[in-house]
């Protein structure tokens, strides 16, 4: 009978072990399972200004036709292709918090010329616990396969202009005309001559995009007709 007793006695502790480490992974299979379960919704979600998609995100569909004022002759941009998501932040300086979801867009724009490969990319960007904005311009040399890269920041509620060593001047321009038409309130974007990409110098009209644009070789390019879908 001593013997059953102990043989009993140790069969209850393992059996509370078990029970134990059975109740321990369901623990943590639950609480993993709601980690898992986040999901991006407007009381966590972080957009990107109004004002930043008015000027620099566009959609599939959309495109665009300049003529050169030296020659006379054309080229065109088209987005080929558009995506709007959102993203968890991954926590950390620079990552965003785990508890907000950010905003991201990114467009691929086609030129006629097929000189250069470029992409549209509109984020949030998290630097010392301030939100700041970025809309960058991403271009690829199809010849010499160099890259260059242009970033406009928005943050504080204004454009900010970077350090004297990489010059960008941002500004408003209330009235410009275009080919005989006039657009109100255009963003100027002048890079100084600075080697960013292959433009020296934009204007972006809001709700139409690029209306005007200066190459590296100083080709003044002005839009003459267009289809926006944003």
């Amino acid at each position: 009978m001593g013997i059953n007793k102990v043989q009993n006695k140790s069969i209850k502790n393992m059996r509370t072990k078990l029970q134990l480490i059975v109740c321990m992974i369901v623990c943590s299979i639950s609480v993993n399972s709601c980690k898992e379960k986040f999901e991006c919704n407007t009381s966590n979600n972080v957009p990107i200004p109004q004002i930043m998609k008015d000027y620099f995100y566009y959609k599939d569909g959309t495109w665009w036709v300049y003529k050169n004022i030296k020659n006379n002759t054309y080229d065109s941009l088209w987005v080929s292709q558009s995506s709007s998501n959102n993203y968890r932040g991954e926590g950390g300086e620079g990552f965003g918090s785990t508890e907000k979801c950010y905003e991201h867009t990114v467009m691929g724009i086609d030129n006629i010329n097929t000189k250069g490969i470029m992409r549209w990319d509109l984020a949030n960007i998290i630097t010392d616990q301030r939100l700041r904005f970025a809309f960058a311009i991403y271009w690829r040399d199809s010849i010499t396969t160099q890259n260059k890269s242009l970033n406009i920041y928005y943050t504080d509620g204004q454009f900010e202009k970077q350090d004297l060593l990489y010059p960008i001047f941002i500004s408003f321009i209330d009235t410009s005309t275009i080919q005989n038409k006039q657009y109100i309130k255009a963003i100027e974007i002048n890079t100084n001559n600075y080697g960013y990409d292959n433009l020296r110098y934009r204007l972006y009209a809001k709700n139409i995009g690029l209306i005007k644009y200066i190459d590296r070789d100083s080709n003044q390019w002005e839009l003459i007709k267009y289809h926006i879908n944003q």
